[in-house]
Parts: C-alpha cells; structure tokens; sequence
C-alpha cells in the first residue's frame, strides 16, 4: 500500500516538475540587467547588457572595454484556493536572494566581442510547507480493495471538521535554475548597421524533496504509510543566437534577434528506484531522462531619443515559438507565447541622475494542458521602476524594482491525463501569485 501510495503522488509531482524548469512555462526569462528592471524595454541596448538582448547593437556602441554586473532578489507568494475536503486554501513561496549577471564587452573599430555570465531561466527555490492539492487528492484516493488511512480522512472530516486551516497531508520543496555562459561577436557592416553571432552553453539543475503523510496538524498528528523522495536533474543544452541592429535616422535605434537552442535532456538522480514503485515511463526512473527544450524566439525593439530633452523611449516585442519545440509530443500543449513591453528613461539636466519606468505584458502560451500546480504558466501585468545615478565619468549605479501580478486562473482544468488523478480536472484550484523583485545593477568603462 505505502508503494501505491508512493506512487500516485510521485506521478503527479514529477509531471509537473519535469516541465516547470523554465519560469513562464518553455520560455526564458526576460530579465537579466537592473536596466531592464527599470526601463521593462532593453531590445534595442546599446549598453553592455546588449549582450543578451540586442547582440549586434555592441557594433554601435563607442569604443571601449565595459564591465557589467548585477544581482536580483526576488520573492512571490503563492495562494492556491482549491476545493477539497481535507485543505482548501494552500499557500507557499517561490524566491530567489541571487540572480546575477555579468557583461563584458569589448569594442575597437568595426569589431566587437561580449560574453556574459547569467541565471538565464528557472523559478529559484519553492517550498510548499502546507502541501499541494494535487499531492493531497492522491493521498486521499482509494487505492485497488483497500482504503488507507488518508483515504478515510476526507470522511471523518465530514462528520468532524478539521480545525484551522485542515489537515496537512503532503510537504514540497522544490528548486529550478539554468546556468549559461554565452559568447558573442559583432561587426559592423556599415556605419549605422551591425550584424552579431553568437553562442550559448546551457546547464540546467532541478532538485525536489516530497514528503507524504506524518505531518503535524495544529492540535495533533497522525501517522499513515509516509513517503520521503529525493531526486536531482541535470542536463546541458546549446544555443545560437543572430541579430542584425541598425539606425535609419540619428536618434532611432532598432534591434533584431533570434534564437534557437537544442533540447535539455535532464538525467534523474533518485533517492529510490523508481522503477520498482511500477513506473512504466522510463523518464522516471533512476538513470532516465526528462526531455524539454526553451523555446525558438524572434525579438524586435525600438530605441527613440526625444531630440535634446533627455528622454529614451524602448518598445521590445519577442515572440516565443512554443508550438515548434521537442517535448517529445508535449509541445501540442503550447500555442505560440510572446512579450510586449514599452519602457520610458528620462535623464536630468541639473544632475547625472536618470529616472525610468516601464511594462510589460507577458503572453506564456501554454494551454489548460500545459498548467499544472507546479508549473503555472500564468499570464502577467509586470511594472517597473527605478533609476540610474551616474558615478564620476566612467561609472554608473542603477536600483530598480519589478511589480508583477499574474493572471490567476484554475490549473486545474486541463488535467485531463491518466497519469494524473482525474479527479483534478473537476476540482478547481485556483492559483494565485505575485512577484517582488528588486535588482542593483553597476556599469563601469574600464578603457
């Protein structure tokens, strides 16, 4: 009984971490520079953070060497309401402390060389103290002639409600990242155009601890077959990225990108054979592999300099092509996602301060199929603030900060899947979340 138990719950996790190693579902994250956490619009840069979002735009910045570094904290409570006997309001908190970037570039003439060291994707660590509702519901079910202890819990509660919040069935902590190193070359093609090439070595790292069952309640505790499972991913994967940047008048700068990269075969480390709990998928077991890919993209921006008065104005789009990527039938769960941002700086006269501000509205593509209580995917509003003090000639300090509230909806409805309980797709749960992140960011020409 304790391995059905296992089991069911294991199936359902995995599921879904398998797939939540990108935050946004297959797509990337958006946010690599306090910059961009300012201005939410960087496709047509021209600073060293053109690095990652507009390459070729290194071939239109003066001559020079330019360092970059910065670092992000971010933090996004987590509220689930869902509908269920045993617990219907499930809270947790996604986060990271660290989420550095670094940039180099070098120019001299018509060449310019960049690379940078980067977080490129994942969601940080969560934690789920209080359980999961798709962990929970597969605790609670009827397992083959018998019933579990947890199964009969649902219906004492019916007679006799569990105080507080409910009963705590199940506890997660879970964590994602990819690593990448990319190197990229620019040169320009004639005095206002520029063309870039560039590569992009990926790592990915997953890490997951489900525990199931023994878990106190406020005025007691209780015991039925407990589970405690460990497992690691980890899987490298490619890049090529191409852009062209050019300026059709003075004041106008336009960014093109494109990207693609080869699938992250993530390998499994389990603290347990999972073969021997009755996985018939091959991916689960210990030595198998989860197969995904982020997504082909294409990016345009549009960077506008108001005459004299001091103030930029950024329009970015990249559009995400879910619908083409290797998730081994998977991808029929994604329509195409994509971002659409405008982002305005505004340079003071008096001092060498600048001020900036910008959204962004994020599409993730993925349909009810897709989303799961690991992985979400949810539509965003994102805001965000900040500004730039310049430090004698050569040296400047940006603060910014990201408000994102994300569209809540039931991800429950599309879980439709025999590897999943089926009784998800008719309970709803309703998931919602929000996102603070705050970015320091310095910039230094060194030459």
């Amino acid at each position: 009984m304790r391995k059905l138990l296992l089991l069911c719950a294991l199936v359902a996790m995995m599921v879904g971490v398998s797939t939540a190693l990108f935050a946004g579902g297959v797509n990337l994250n958006t946010n690599h520079s306090a910059e961009f956490c300012k201005m939410m619009s960087r496709n047509a840069s021209t600073d060293p953070d053109a690095v990652f979002f507009n390459p070729a735009g290194m071939a239109l910045m003066e001559d020079g060497m330019y360092l970059y570094l910065s670092n992000q904290i971010v933090h996004q409570p987590v509220d689930i309401r869902a509908q269920s006997k045993t617990r219907t309001h499930y809270k947790g908190t996604k986060g990271t402390w660290y989420f550095p970037n670094g940039y180099i570039v070098l120019k001299k003439g018509k060449f310019a060389l960049g690379g940078t060291a980067m977080g490129i994707g994942g969601g940080g660590s969560g934690k789920f103290d209080k359980g999961l509702q798709m962990l929970d519901i597969s605790a609670d079910r009827d397992l083959g002639a018998g019933k579990t202890v947890a199964s009969a819990i649902p219906a004492l509660a019916g007679f006799f409600p569990p105080p507080g919040e409910g009963f705590i069935l199940s506890k997660v902590e879970a964590a994602s990242a990819v690593y990448a190193v990319q190197v990229c070359g620019a040169y320009q093609v004639a005095d206002n155009v520029g063309v870039s090439l560039g590569y992009r070595f990926m790592f990915g790292h997953n890490k997951y601890h489900i525990r199931m069952g023994a878990f106190p309640n406020q005025y007691f505790s209780y015991i039925f077959d407990s589970s405690n499972f460990k497992n690691e991913q980890n899987g490298i994967a490619h890049s090529v990225i191409a852009g062209v940047s050019f300026r059709p008048m003075e004041n106008l700068t336009v960014g093109l990108r494109g990207e693609y990269s080869t699938p992250l075969r993530l390998k499994n480390r389990n603290t347990k054979d999972a073969s021997l709990l009755g996985f018939a998928d091959s991916s689960k077991r210990r030595g198998g592999e989860t197969h995904t890919q982020t997504a082909p993209l294409m990016s345009v921006g549009l960077g506008y300099k108001v005459g004299t008065t001091g103030l930029l104005v950024m329009v970015s789009g990249t559009y995400f092509f879910n619908q083409f990527t290797h998730l081994k039938g998977n991808e029929k769960n994604y329509a195409g996602g994509y971002d659409l941002s405008v982002g305005f700086d505004y340079t003071l006269s008096a001092i060498p301060l600048s001020i900036g501000c910008g959204y962004l509205y994020a599409e993730s593509g993925a349909r009810p199929s897709a989303r799961s209580q690991t992985d979400e995917a949810l539509d965003s509003h994102n805001v965000g603030a900040g500004f730039s003090y310049k430090i004698a000639e050569n040296y400047k300090l940006t603060l910014a900060t990201i408000y994102s509230y994300y569209v809540p909806l039931n991800v429950n409805k599309g879980q439709r899947n025999a590897k999943l309980p089926s009784i998800l797709a008719i309970i709803p749960a309703r998931y919602k979340k929000v996102s603070y992140d705050v970015a320091i960011g310095l910039t230094a020409k060194v030459m």
